[in-house]
């Protein structure tokens, strides 16, 4: 029987087991690629663009895809530090954002934030973001999940700048130009 076999025992144990759980729902919905959502299902950040990520390190073997609850992997390309200026001016730093440019949504996993002194306080069709008991943002509910509100793009360009984040190079036929 196979799954008695050495060979595929040995196959098994070198594959290791996907640590990674998404939200199906969010990979199949058409949004804008700017915008992040508050995901309490995800163990990961998730980020579809390079846009704000810096820092890469190399992926280790059960790193390399992710596996959404619908058991559909997706390819994850890297994993860097993002920096996110909120509307309130709060710049929000996700340690290990999974790159994964085919994934439509960019998820912050709340249960990522939570050992570094964030909190959250949901309502029914809002929410409210907190570090060390400061509210640092608040938004609402929009298709089934809490989106929240980053600065306009000049002021999110200029700490690109800032930070000295390289932009990377965009396909001028992509439609997400």
């Amino acid at each position: 029987m196979k799954k008695k076999c050495v060979k595929f025992q040995k196959w098994l144990k070198d594959k290791g087991n996907p640590t990674s759980i998404v939200c199906h729902e969010s990979i199949m919905v058409n949004v804008n690629i700017n915008s992040w959502w508050i995901d309490s299902g995800s163990t990961i950040h998730i980020s579809n663009s390079l846009q704000g990520l810096k820092n890469p390190r190399k992926l280790v073997r059960n790193e390399q895809n992710i596996l959404s609850s619908n058991k559909i992997g997706l390819h994850v390309e890297s994993i860097r530090t993002c920096y996110l200026i909120l509307s309130s001016g709060f710049v929000l730093k996700l340690e290990k954002t999974f790159y994964v440019p085919s994934f439509s949504r960019n998820l912050i996993s709340v249960s990522r934030l939570l050992p570094f002194e964030y909190s959250f306080n949901f309502s029914e069709s809002s929410f409210s973001f907190f570090y060390k008991s400061n509210c640092v943002g608040n938004d609402i509910l929009f298709d089934g999940l809490f989106c929240i509100n980053l600065q306009n793009n000049i002021t999110y360009d200029l700490m690109y700048v800032h930070i000295g984040t390289m932009r990377c190079v965009i396909d001028e036929k992509s439609s997400k130009l």
